[in-house]
């Protein structure tokens, strides 16, 4: 007799199992990044103090937190992938005979693009300790059967799928010296404190930012174009489009106005050279505006009220 409930199907029990634990893998990222921020603040005060022996001894927690911190959202990525393709998750799939032990043992195999989400998360749970992944382990152990997590969990077998960053994240083993290094040099660098065997590779990470500083300068000589443009607020045209010259009607004293007045388009990066194509037998009346003018006349007309207003100052 089953002891699970009618109507729960399986389906969604892997849903449910899926969203809970995507949510717990999130919530311990968060956290542990947190608290990796201030262990950082602390090793810089350790450098900062001279404390260099046991800065490199107290970093080993971040390097692991870090490597941890990965492998959770790895595994993340694979429990939203099997969340996605529940359908090919959860289908009937035939037994294929697998060799295993030196014997011929009929086990379901799951759909081929997701062996290696599932592989991962059978090989890689026990070493998260989150109680929400255990679950659904241990809903695709029982899906696919022990033998089946025994491939899993073995990397010397031909049928493992599990990639090279899941199992080096797995393997627990002390950081080198060189990882421990490169750490204490990118927090003395952040934080400007002093480190004896600081790496020399923060010299080409300057050149590299001067060469984007002149990068820069490109950029902006552009946008100086661009604010001289706006500035004169007058589009100048470019030289006539049109071969017959004669139809042009260059006369500055004719009182008719152009019924359309055409200006070209702005410049951009993709036209540097804007222009406007005038069809052949259209009247064009390219004038330029006479602004010099009608900036002296007001001129001359505000120097002679000065001038009345002084000479009516005198007499008073």
């Amino acid at each position: 007799m089953s002891h699970s409930h009618p109507g729960i199907t399986p389906q969604m029990k892997f849903k449910t199992s899926f969203k809970m634990a995507i949510s717990k893998l999130r919530f311990i990222e968060n956290k542990k990044t947190s608290i990796n921020k201030q262990q950082r603040r602390q090793m810089a005060e350790l450098l900062s103090a001279g404390k260099e022996e046991s800065a490199k001894v107290r970093v080993e927690n971040i390097i692991r937190d870090d490597i941890l911190v990965e492998l959770l959202e790895y595994l993340e990525l694979y429990c939203e992938l099997l969340l996605a393709r529940i359908n090919l998750l959860i289908s009937p799939t035939a037994t294929p005979v697998i060799p295993h032990d030196d014997k011929q043992k009929e086990i379901p195999k799951p759909n081929p693009g997701l062996e290696e989400a599932i592989q991962s998360i059978i090989f890689a749970t026990p070493y998260t300790e989150v109680k929400e992944l255990n679950t659904v382990r241990d809903l695709l152990v029982h899906k696919f059967g022990k033998e089946y997590s025994l491939i899993s969990t073995d990397l010397n077998d031909e049928d493992n799928k599990v990639p090279e960053r899941i199992r080096t994240r797995c393997d627990i083993k002390p950081p080198g010296d060189d990882l421990v290094r490169s750490y204490l040099s990118v927090i003395a660098t952040a934080y400007n404190v002093p480190f004896s065997e600081m790496e020399p590779e923060e010299e080409e990470i300057e050149d590299d930012d001067n060469t984007e500083d002149d990068d820069g300068e490109g950029d902006g000589g552009i946008k100086e174009e661009a604010e001289k443009e706006k500035a004169t607020g007058i589009a100048v045209l470019e030289s006539p489009l049109v071969d017959d010259v004669s139809i042009l009607n260059i006369n500055s004293d004719s009182d008719i106005k152009d019924p359309i007045e055409v200006s070209p388009p702005a410049k951009t990066t993709d036209n540097r050279r804007p222009s406007v194509t005038i069809p052949k037998g259209v009247q064009v009346n390219r004038k330029k505006p006479n602004t010099i003018s009608v900036v002296k006349k007001s001129k001359d007309s505000d120097f002679d009220d000065l001038k009345k207003r002084f000479e009516a100052l005198k007499k008073s």
